[in-house]
């Protein structure tokens, strides 16, 4: 047999805990695929990754007590997980494009294209006998997960050529395993055979349109128990009784033209029978090229009775109990699509898209909707002046994409809330920008639209006083006032003009407080900071469709990057040098940077940095890092430091042997910019990670997926909140952060103090850390913590670092080692309170 080279993926992120550095992660685990209730354990698989979580009932309802989460930065392959298989505490989890993840023991096991599987697009994982069956596209294999084996072992894969045409098609959409039977459900009809004969294929059968009463040889869903097989065909589902020994068939059509539909999925979505026999399903039409549904019904979900007849289950208008807010809120849920239905312990779980897990149990259903971000997909990134973070989801482009444009998320450090269409007054989900007015308002920008757009979105911006739940939309036609009695924008504003664009391409707050509206095909406008006069609109100095794709505003003028494209790509960067708004007709201000590099390039991202050699003006732009001081242009490479502009390029500073290089020497370009309390620049790059420069001491550091626990190394947003001291990333599949440290420290009280790692050891690089959970801010008065030996005496007075904690490196005050044995420390705060503990100390 072909030996598996099977990669093992050491978790740093148990490594990185211990760090001062803290890691966290935030995906979207609201549009789930999967639920499976084992015991009291219910592990969800989603966009998001595997959340496991405790189930506990109460005596009128369900508390969720999160045990585990798995994502990219533990191991996983994908945080896109549709399927998983569990075997006592092993998790196998099949994703959309990158195989299967096995979770076990801390270790995390990868299989995929190059080790045993047809292709990396997992369908199905299930148990047949000793061997664990997973099911892409292109056909299944199986795999030996032995107790004494530390990893899974390949027994073999089957396909249509390698079953000699028993498996009567590669297209595989369902496996269900019953009994001593397997049943896979395929795009030619139904295979079946029992498990002795996995490998013997003259054994294996199937039924097809021409020799059963199969309506549709394209199955996509099986649902099975002791003397009935269901069938979920186009538009249609099957029931066979007794369907080995004496077959009766049972159909049930139903109305939905995707017959010639180029949709991935059909109108029946998903089918499963509940403890009395009886068929649960969903109807709706999945499109997987942009991860929506269609064709959705008031009846979510449906049941066809032990009589045959068809009834709904749960509709829009049931009554549901939401678990986790503050009250004992009941709502009503829109139309929404199943994922998944699993009947089980006399309860109902379902997999939402969007609005994850509902549950059923004593005639009551609930919702648990997870507290995460709404999206995954992140473009921008920006704080507010309550140091909440808001984060969009959108794009350039009218056609949606499989991830992209989901409106937007805010989070406050613990709760998670999102906005889109369809919770909130937002005209789009194609959300492009952020920018916070002077008076804290959100405002939002999205893309063209063109009328009767497939998903309904609208362009222009929206505006957002949180206070007041005030919107307001600025549109072509005018700017409207959201009216909350018929819940539309039908009050408009006399007086203030619209846009002359659809499109809003970028957001900004100018240092006057005015907003900044980056628009397709007539430059730039200017609005009030409360946004109810136009002060000033003006085109681009020699741009010829004057669109403008990013906006900036610092000393030295107004910065405006101007695109050449629909894509909205920008190409180069224009100058307006006054403090004045520049307005139609009026050239005077208008100025040629003169750096070529600059004016010919894509602009991704602009920033001002206050640093001990003065204040700094830095570029993103895809011809490179650029940085101009008031006197010259900067640029900074992977093969020199930095250059200056005479002219033309002079080299201003080489690097030294063995100094780390922007970028980690890597080919790539510049993609986000944010600055934190501590003279440190960040920048996120398309394919190298993150890297951080310390204009203190001019150094470089990067961050990549290869050592630390990045979601992804191309980096699409950054953005720093002081309060925390969390550098937020934002990627395609994600978003983390990265605390940093911070010079806001609002914590008045010690909560648990606790020392990590401990024991530790110096000698291996260990610098134990000494925090308050959860924040890890010690009590803002606690300035000083004490470390004292075994005979009481003092050894070091640690004094408060930036991240707001105490770390000890095992040396004394005057540098020297201490040796091993148990120290003690003691931290006091100015009312008195004080913590105390032990710290073991090794030296090896």
């Amino acid at each position: 047999m072909k030996k598996i080279n099977i990669i093992l993926i050491i978790l740093i992120w148990v490594l990185a805990s211990f760090s001062f550095e803290r890691w966290e992660v935030y995906t979207n685990t609201s549009h789930v695929y999967q639920t499976l209730l084992n015991d009291s354990d219910l592990i969800s698989v989603s966009w998001g990754g595997i959340e496991e979580y405790e189930l506990k009932s109460t005596s009128a309802s369900f508390e969720f007590d999160l045990l585990n989460k798995y994502t990219t930065i533990n191991g996983l392959s994908s945080n896109e997980v549709r399927t998983f298989y569990l075997k006592d505490h092993t998790i196998w989890a099949g994703s959309y494009n990158n195989g299967v993840s096995i979770v076990e023991n801390g270790r995390v096991f990868l299989i995929n294209a190059d080790n045993g599987l047809h292709s990396d697009k997992v369908i199905a994982i299930n148990p047949i006998n000793d061997l664990v069956c997973v099911v892409t596209e292109g056909g299944f294999s199986t795999f030996y997960d032995l107790d004494e084996v530390s990893f899974p072992i390949l027994s073999r894969k089957y396909s249509e050529s390698s079953t000699s045409g028993a498996l009567i098609s590669n297209q595989i959409y369902d496996i269900a395993i019953y009994q001593d039977h397997v049943f896979l459900a395929t795009d030619e009809g139904l295979n079946y055979f029992l498990l002795e004969d996995l490998d013997n294929f003259d054994r294996w059968q199937s039924i097809n349109k021409s020799n059963s009463p199969l309506l549709s040889n394209k199955i996509i869903k099986l649902a099975v128990n002791d003397n009935k097989l269901a069938l979920a065909g186009d538009n249609s589902i099957q029931v066979i009784t007794d369907y080995f020994t004496n077959p009766n068939w049972d159909n049930y059509s139903f109305l939905g033209d995707n017959e010639n539909s180029s949709l991935d999925d059909t109108f029946i979505k998903t089918i499963s029978f509940n403890d009395n026999g009886e068929i649960l399903f969903s109807t709706g039409i999945w499109d997987e090229t942009i991860t929506t549904f269609s064709d959705l019904s008031d009846s979510i979900l449906q049941i066809i009775t032990s009589q045959g007849d068809i009834e709904p289950v749960l509709t829009t208008s049931t009554p549901i109990f939401k678990l986790n807010s503050n009250s004992q809120e009941t709502i009503t849920l829109n139309k929404i699509g199943l994922k998944h239905i699993e009947s089980t312990q006399g309860k109902i779980i379902l997999s939402t898209w969007g609005a994850g897990i509902l549950i059923f149990d004593n005639n009551k259903w609930y919702q648990f909707q997870p507290n995460g971000i709404g999206f995954n997909a992140i473009n921008h990134l920006t704080v507010d002046h309550d140091n909440k973070l808001w984060a969009s989801c959108g794009y350039f482009g009218i056609a949606a994409l499989r991830k992209g444009a989901r409106g937007v998320s805010s989070f406050d450090g613990n709760d998670w809330e999102t906005f889109n269409m369809n919770n909130s007054p937002l005209q789009s989900d194609n959300i492009n920008s952020i920018t916070v007015g002077t008076d804290n308002k959100k405002w939002f920008g999205s893309w063209y639209a063109e009328e009767n757009h497939p998903q309904g979105w609208k362009g222009g911006a929206t505006s957002y006083n949180e206070n007041t739940n005030d919107w307001q939309w600025y549109y072509t036609t005018g700017v409207f006032e959201f009216n909350h009695e018929t819940d539309s924008f039908s009050n408009q504003i006399s007086g203030l003009p619209g846009l002359t664009s659809q499109t809003v391409s970028f957001l900004n707050t100018d240092l006057h407080g005015n907003i900044i509206m980056s628009l397709q095909g007539y430059g730039v406008a200017f609005y009030s900071p409360s946004g109810d006069q136009r002060l000033a609109i003006s085109p681009l100095y020699g741009s010829q469709n004057n669109f403008t794709r990013r906006s900036h505003h610092n000393e030295y003028g107004y910065f405006f990057s101007k695109s050449v494209a629909a894509s909205g790509e920008s190409a180069g960067l224009l100058h307006w040098d006054s403090q004045e708004l520049p307005n139609d007709g009026d050239i005077s201000a208008w100025t040629t940077i003169p750096v070529s590099d600059i004016r010919n390039s894509v602009i991704y991202d602009m920033i001002d940095v206050s640093t001990p050699y003065g204040n700094q003006f830095w570029v993103a732009s895809s011809n490179g890092l650029f940085m101009y001081d008031g006197d010259y242009w900067y640029r900074y490479g992977i093969d020199i430091k930095r250059e200056r502009w005479i002219s033309n390029w002079q080299i201003e500073t080489r690097y030294f042997v063995g100094e780390t290089k922007l970028f980690a020497a890597k080919e790539t370009y510049p993609t986000a910019l944010a600055f934190d309390d501590y003279g440190c620049l960040w920048i996120g790059s398309d394919s190298a990670g993150l890297t951080k420069y310390d204009t203190n001491t001019q150094e470089f550091f990067v961050y990549d997926i290869s050592a630390y626990p990045l979601i992804s190394n191309q980096i699409t947003a950054l953005a720093y909140e002081p309060q925390s001291g969390k550098l937020y990333i934002g990627a395609a599949e994600g978003l983390s952060s990265l605390t940093v440290g911070s010079s806001i420290n609002t914590q008045t009280k010690f909560n648990k103090v606790v020392a990590v790692p401990n024991p530790f050891y110096p000698e291996r690089g260990d610098v134990v850390r000494i925090f308050n959970e959860p924040d890890g801010f010690m009590p803002n008065s606690a300035k000083i913590c004490k470390i004292f030996d075994k005979s009481g005496q003092l050894i070091y007075d640690l004094p408060l670092n930036k991240y707001q904690s105490f770390s000890w490196d095992g040396n004394n005050k005057n540098g020297k080692k201490c040796s091993s044995g148990v120290y003690f420390y003691v931290i006091s705060a100015s009312n008195g309170e004080t913590k105390r503990g032990k710290i073991a100390l090794i030296r090896e």
